[in-house]
């Protein structure tokens, strides 16, 4: 659960970063009163782990719906996509790339993935059925080192607790669901859809809205999670409120400058 850290003078007051935005729980029941006015800058705690967050003043945030991204924002899976990405690049004979590298090409599907990997391992024609022999390869080899990011979990139970929770990943739904099966945290979801279903990939909203309908909830009512520019756009173009999960791997794609329109931004 995201706690807020309270002030020195009021260290006995530990109350729930849901309730600062006025949402209040209670079993399987939701309080929604106005938000106070709150600072910018907060340091919250994602299970054990302290994370600073910053909160726009008197934002009203009373979500009928929380939708999640995947990779860089439930989980870290940069080491799988990377060792996946390199095996197709030795394949075609070219030279592997650092990690850290790779990480910065994910978010804008496979094929993306796949042209900027090659490119930059040097690879210049690119063979036919590339795309479907990475995507052969990964499925091997998405759980090796894929984790849910520390205290995810937990945050999940919370957020169920106030409203329905969702995924909208660019990534396969197989392979999504796979990832999300594997490390215990599918069943929190009632809608997963992946970025090989009807609806055009992210930035594009319609896949968003497609998730709002199913709940019975207007984007503006909903609120999307993610970690790159990709998720923000979205968000943007759905006219929902964003969370910037900015410690993840996709996180260097969203200058401060853009960090700042964020309804919410967590580190």
């Amino acid at each position: 659960m995201w706690v807020a850290t309270p002030d020195a003078a009021s260290r006995s007051c530990r109350p729930t970063l849901f309730e600062r935005w006025g949402l209040h729980t209670e079993g399987n029941c939701r309080t929604i009163v106005d938000p106070p006015r709150v600072p910018r800058r907060r340091c919250v705690e994602i299970g054990g782990a302290a994370r600073a967050c910053d909160v726009k003043p008197g934002i009203r945030t009373r979500p009928g719906l929380i939708v999640f991204d995947l990779d860089g924002t439930l989980v870290d899976s940069r080491r799988d996509l990377a060792a996946a990405a390199n095996r197709l690049i030795e394949e075609c004979g070219g030279e592997p790339l650092d990690e850290a590298r790779i990480g910065r090409m994910v978010g804008s599907g496979a094929a993306v993935l796949v042209q900027r990997a090659l490119a930059a391992g040097g690879v210049r024609e690119h063979p036919a059925g590339a795309v479907e022999r990475y995507l052969r390869i990964y499925e091997l080899g998405l759980l090796d080192h894929t984790r849910v990011y520390d205290g995810v979990a937990e945050l999940l139970d919370s957020c169920a607790k106030i409203c329905p929770l969702a995924v909208l990943t660019n990534k396969p739904r197989t392979h999504t669901r796979k990832i999300l099966s594997g490390l215990d945290i599918e069943a929190r979801f009632v809608e997963v859809l992946g970025g090989d279903g009807p609806y055009p990939l992210k930035p594009e909203p319609a896949g968003f809205e497609h998730l709002a309908r199913s709940c019975g909830v207007t984007p503006a009512h909903a609120l999307l999670v993610g970690d790159s520019a990709i998720d923000l756009e979205t968000a943007e173009r759905a006219k929902t409120g964003f969370c910037f999960a900015r410690y993840g791997f996709g996180a260097h794609s969203v200058p401060p400058e853009l960090a700042r329109r964020c309804a919410l931004v967590v580190d």
